[in-house]
């Protein structure tokens, strides 16, 4: 319990919130990782095409063209099952949460 009275003390440098400052800036700086995160999901798909098309064959091509929008589709659920897990699990464990942050002296 020590480390969790010493984590009490440590100042924060700074907490950014969505509500203050620039809302232009605000925003590009919430959008840069899911930009990059599209932008490397549309890599793969063309490479995988392309890869695909060149190796190994017509019917190939049509069946990875034909499951990427069920692949964006479950990468999208787990996505969202993650939100909500992230919701809902803290509060459900929020004693034995504030015993593993007192270990690397957060304050949660």
């Amino acid at each position: 319990m020590a480390a969790y009275e010493k984590s009490k003390s440590v100042k924060l440098k700074s907490i950014s919130t969505m509500t203050e400052g620039t809302i232009w800036r605000q925003i590009l700086l919430f959008s840069i990782p899911l930009i990059l995160g599209n932008l490397l999901q549309q890599m793969y798909n063309t490479v995988d095409s392309i890869i695909v098309g060149n190796f190994v064959g017509s019917n190939a091509l049509a069946a990875v063209g034909s499951s990427t929008s069920l692949i964006c589709l479950l990468i999208a659920f787990s996505m969202g099952h993650l939100q909500v897990r992230e919701l809902l699990y803290p509060s459900f464990m929020e004693q034995e949460m504030r015993m593993a942050f007192s270990v690397l002296h957060i304050q949660p």
